[in-house]
């Protein structure tokens, strides 16, 4: 069982694509309200490494513009 939450959508994005060969990318985009370009992603990193590829490897967002330093000089 997953706790991350990000991670258990793309395992189930991925389940169900390889059990219901009927589905498009497009279907599972729907059903998990995302995008099929996410569904289609997922499962090649997938296809690449299996379940360690689909963790996500860096924090989400920008790189900084200021360090935490200069930022508390500017306060």
């Amino acid at each position: 069982k997953e706790k991350n939450a990000r991670l258990q959508k793309r395992l189930l994005a991925i389940k169900m694509m390889l059990e219901e060969e009927k589905l498009s990318s497009y279907d599972v985009a729907r059903r998990l309200s995302v995008s099929p370009t996410s569904v289609r992603d997922w499962v090649n990193k997938y296809n690449e490494g299996g379940y360690e590829r689909l963790k996500e490897i860096r924090p989400r967002g920008g790189k900084p513009r200021v360090s935490n330093e200069e930022f508390l000089r500017r306060r």
